[in-house]
């Protein structure tokens, strides 16, 4: 079999986080769910075990009685496997005993509430939720495989021997279209509730654990006529679609490949990224009004005058923090991790934090609103909805998400402050990111030690090569930029050095659609802008953006020239604050 990885991932490992948005994010994310009671998240599963259950229930998305009933579809949005994996992964960057003691207690009291066939479910006629197995079988590989947790993995193989056994094979398809049925349990009722996902997972579990079982399984679940479809670069199946979990399902195309080498895997993920950008991505790298995936080129158009729930922002971006991880690694190309930083500044960023008030606990921010005429950050009508699970996995990826390697060289993809500090092979690789970017431009990379590889920095796709600059130990060095690749500087990297890069920014516009360049969101380098207050025109050219529109202040405050509004990033809107960030461009 062909070599699979162009550069490979750190794991979770090495990568600790300075002084800046990200940190806070994770910071904060951690210490919210850190002091949620384990009586109460455990509340739900010990009652319906019969056992001893104090504590109080937490409410909303996270109900297990029956009190709380989504779309009639019986507590399947249980997030306790998502808040396993936050925590192994939280535990894996931060070695804290705090954190590693309270994923094992949980582990360790969950597992008490299994019935002997490992069934875990809750819902008053027994439906079998692909959704709900995915999430906690998530959450215990990555217990297992990130904090050592042997329970994990046999409570893992518990509930898989039940899924193997009752899950029923309805393929609802995501279209609407009649479900097919490929054996199982017939009794059981089924929804749409994203078998697809399955594979990712159930190959991750194989990985770690060696057991054939999960790899036959996880074939089993192979989204043949939407991977083909994108393999063959046909939009119309996306058309309609649910959005986060069609791009998390190419997730599992991804682990397919990484499995068998089979190229057609590789083509499904590269093509459905050529289909995305073309057809359905957002200025902040969101997808899917109202959750679903355009019908056509042109419909965002119509879509974003009238649809506050322009984007799942949690868990449409932490599909895309692993979709962009996994073309990184198997195709080594720098422009993927475009659209991640997108999504890292735009929508993770903008997030409101998960709070809890007088009123209710688990307040989550679900979804972006980009509407033309104005919309606002608000908190989601339900406590701990889905995107309180992805919430905090996506910012456990921040520390996935910016170093590479491989044999030969060390990529920095996305431009956090952080140090990486870890053993190679052929040495320790040790080196600082300083920078305040992307409200500053300048980015410096100091050395701790020496680098036994080539350096390649990523070159953001927005940049205009010509202004690029380099210096290395405070002297200027002429080099190739060309946006989209990785800069490479053919050097021998000494402990004390440094390397200082500028991206000089500007303002240009991203088009809500391709057929209509006037209806657009105002970005300047990575940062999408959105004016203060509710607006629908703006007397400015699109294609020339800075010709009508200027920087006012220190930090990213922007003002039209005839006075008429002013932009700031999305990021600081706080809730309720009316802005704008689609406008329509009248200058042509």
């Amino acid at each position: 079999m062909t070599e699979i990885f162009k550069m490979h991932q750190l794991n979770y490992q090495g990568v600790t986080l300075l002084k800046g948005m990200a940190r806070k994010q994770f910071e904060e994310a951690l210490d919210y769910f850190m002091k949620l009671p384990d009586d109460d998240i455990l509340y739900g599963f010990r009652k319906r075990a019969g056992l001893a259950h104090p504590g109080r229930e937490l409410g909303g998305w996270y109900s297990n009685d029956g009190s709380f009933n989504i779309y009639d579809w019986d507590e399947i949005f249980n997030t306790f496997g998502q808040w396993l994996s936050f925590f192994a992964k939280a535990y894996a960057v931060t070695d804290s005993k705090e954190v590693h003691g309270k994923l094992k207690h949980l582990i360790h009291e969950w597992g008490k509430t299994l019935e002997k066939d490992g069934y875990f479910f809750y819902s008053w006629n027994n439906n079998a939720h692909h959704y709900s197995y995915e999430k906690i079988m998530t959450g215990l590989v990555d217990s297992y495989a990130y904090a050592g947790l042997e329970e994990a993995k046999e409570l893992l193989s518990q509930i898989t021997v039940w899924a193997r056994a009752k899950l029923p094979a309805f393929r609802n398809r995501a279209d609407g279209k009649r479900a097919t049925f490929t054996g199982g349990e017939p009794s059981i009722r089924c929804v749409d509730n994203e078998w697809y996902t399955l594979p990712e997972n159930l190959y991750r579990a194989y990985l770690v654990t060696g057991d054939e079982r999960y790899k036959e399984f996880a074939e089993k679940w192979h989204y043949h006529l939407y991977w083909e479809s994108m393999r063959q670069g046909d939009s119309s199946y996306l058309a309609g679609v649910h959005g986060y979990s069609h791009v998390n399902t190419l997730c599992s195309a991804a682990m397919a490949y990484q499995m068998t080498g089979d190229k057609k895997y590789l083509d499904t993920i590269v093509g459905a990224c050529e289909i995305l950008h073309k057809y359905q991505l957002l200025a902040s790298g969101g997808y899917a009004f109202d959750e679903h995936m355009a019908e056509r080129e042109d419909s965002n158009y119509y879509a974003v005058e009238s649809i506050g729930k322009s984007f799942e922002a949690a868990c449409g971006a932490y599909a895309v923090f692993k979709l962009t991880r996994y073309l990184l690694m198997f195709t080594g190309k720098a422009e993927y991790g475009d659209w991640a930083e997108k999504v890292l500044y735009n929508a993770l960023f903008a997030a409101l934090p998960m709070i809890d008030d007088d009123k209710r606990r688990g307040k989550t921010f679900y979804y972006a609103d980009y509407r033309l005429g104005g919309g606002r950050k608000v908190y989601y009508e339900h406590s701990f909805p889905c995107c309180s699970g992805t919430y905090p996995q996506a910012m456990a990826e921040y520390h996935n998400i910016i170093y590479f390697y491989n044999k030969e060289e060390l990529y920095i993809s996305q431009y956090l402050p952080s140090v990486l500090d870890i053993s190679a092979e052929d040495g320790r690789m040790r080196v600082e990111i300083r920078t305040g970017y992307p409200v500053e431009e300048k980015v410096k990379i100091v050395f701790k030690e020496d680098l036994n590889r080539h350096l390649k920095l990523r070159i953001p796709l927005w940049v205009k090569d010509t202004e690029v600059t380099v210096e290395i130990n405070g002297a200027a060095k002429k080099c190739e930029v060309i946006p989209g690749e990785w800069l490479w500087i053919d050097r021998k990297w000494k402990r004390e050095d440094s390397l200082e890069i500028k991206f000089p920014m500007h303002l240009y516009t991203v088009p809500i659609c391709n057929s209509h360049p006037e209806r657009a969101a105002l970005m300047y380098g990575p940062v999408m802008l959105a004016a203060k207050g509710r607006h629908s025109q703006i007397n400015a050219d699109f294609k020339n953006p800075e010709n009508d529109i200027e920087r006012t202040e220190a930090g990213l405050r922007f003002e039209a020239k005839d006075k008429s509004m002013q932009f700031i990033p999305y990021w600081e809107y706080k809730e309720k604050e009316w802005n704008t960030v689609y406008l329509d461009y009248l200058k042509k």
